[in-house]
């Protein structure tokens, strides 16, 4: 997959433009997960099909995490932070989002 880029403009108060460059962005997706979860298999499925990269967490074995999680007001797994963004359960529509 390739990475969403940015345009960077420089304006100073005068209005010329000094400086463009393309600035790749960089999202960083986290899945917190449980052994044996069904939706959490089906959103590693959906991601690895669409070659994006991804951390996962397994909540039964991280305490700290499992409260952020619950911070989050979720209950149920996977829950998927991408960026700012965030959800609950297998969501193919957030997914096809990433790859926008």
């Amino acid at each position: 997959m390739t990475p969403p880029t940015a345009h960077v403009h420089a304006i100073p108060y005068d209005g010329r433009i000094i400086t463009s460059r393309t600035v790749t962005i960089i999202m960083t997706i986290t899945i917190y997960s449980k052994p044996a979860c069904v939706q959490c298999n089906a959103t590693y499925r959906a991601l690895d099909n669409q070659g994006i990269d991804y951390t996962v967490v397994d909540l039964t074995q991280d305490a700290d995490a499992m409260q952020r999680v619950q911070e989050l007001g979720y209950r149920q797994v996977p829950v998927v932070v991408a960026g700012e963004d965030h959800w609950a359960g297998f969501r193919p529509d957030k997914i096809s989002t990433l790859v926008a």
